[in-house]
Formats: structure tokens, C-alpha cells, sequence
């Protein structure tokens, strides 16, 4: 099915070139994007170039956190958390509860909508806003263990994300977690 929904044909010229959309976007994007269109089993897909490019964006979002992340050293022992930074390793928690349980019934498209939602609106729209000061600790103006708590948290946190994606999109995990030093 195509994206105004209707299925397609060679007869009527509405086929879309599977050879074309990895070249435009690559694999990882069609997996997410396909994770996110939703039970593949009980529903028609509706290819949508926009959307598989939406999904491309989300994947670059999750490769410039990385990057902004691996910009700091990962403390050796777990400094004690500031509160803000337990806030969001409580959420990631929860979240890897409630993905798991996805999981485990072959069910992608839920964990794929909640880690973009994290990915964008909570991670990098929030997280990441509250604590680049403190992870950056310029002048000195935080404490060394202020510091070392945002720094803990942003590697702990880009960790859980790839280590629960990777059963998604593999590839861009994987690559992500060699450049950290990190198994999957």
C-alpha cells in the first residue's frame, strides 16, 4: 500500500523502488520507520517517504547526542547523583521495565515510539539543556562531583538507549557503542 493508501501496482505506476529508499536512507531508517508504522502482522503498510526521512532524522538526533556525549570522559566509579540526574535514570529504568515486556512479545513498535519520544522531547530537548553547563563545568562554576554526576549520567543514559534500540536498529547501535568501548 502506498502512502494514500492504495495498493500497489505496476499497472498503475505507483511502485515504490525498495532499491531507492535504502540508497535515500539507508537500512536503519527503514527498520526504525518500519517499527514505528506499528503490528506489521495486522496492518497494510503504507510507505511513506516523508516519514521514513522523519525516521532518518531521529536516527542523526541519536548520533549528534553521541557525539555530544562521548565529548566528556565517563567518571571510573559512579559519582553520588545529583537529583535531577536520578530523575532521568529512574525514567530510563522505568522505560527498559516497559520495553522488555514489549519485547518479549515481538512487539517493536511501542519501544520504537518511546524512544523517540525520549530521544527527542525528554533526552535532548530536556536532559541534555539542564546539565551542559554542569558536564562542561566552565570556570568552576560546579562542584567536581556536580560535574561528574551529569557526565556519569549522559554516558549511563546513552548506554541504556543503545543497548534497548539495538534490537531495532542494530547497525547504528553497534557502531556507536564500539566508538564508547561498550558490548551490546
Amino acid at each position: 500500500v502506498d502512502s494514500k493508501g492504495y495498493k500497489m501496482s505496476k499497472s498503475k505506476g505507483n511502485i515504490i523502488d525498495p532499491q531507492k529508499l535504502l540508497k535515500n536512507y539507508g537500512a536503519e531508517a527503514i527498520r526504525f520507520w518500519s517499527a514505528i508504522e506499528g503490528d506489521l502482522s495486522r496492518n497494510d503498510l503504507k510507505c511513506s517517504e516523508e516519514r521514513i526521512s522523519a525516521e532518518l532524522k531521529t536516527l542523526n538526533k541519536l548520533l549528534n547526542i553521541s557525539r555530544f556525549v562521548m565529548l566528556f570522559d565517563k567518571p571510573v566509579k559512579k559519582p553520588k547523583l545529583e537529583k535531577l540526574d536520578e530523575l532521568f535514570v529512574d525514567y530510563i529504568e522505568d522505560l527498559i521495565d516497559r520495553v522488555g515486556k514489549s519485547y518479549e512479545n515481538y512487539d517493536f513498535f511501542h519501544p520504537a515510539i518511546e524512544f523517540r519520544k525520549f530521544i527527542w522531547e525528554i533526552f535532548a530537548s530536556h536532559y541534555l539543556e539542564l546539565i551542559k553547563a554542569r558536564a562542561y563545568n566552565q570556570k568552576d562554576k560546579f562542584t567536581k562531583q556536580e560535574s561528574d554526576s551529569a557526565k556519569y549520567t549522559l554516558h549511563y543514559l546513552l548506554e541504556r538507549i543503545l543497548f534497548l534500540l539495538y534490537p531495532i536498529i542494530p547497525q547504528i547501535t553497534s557502531t556507536i557503542a564500539k566508538e564508547k568501548g561498550i558490548d551490546l
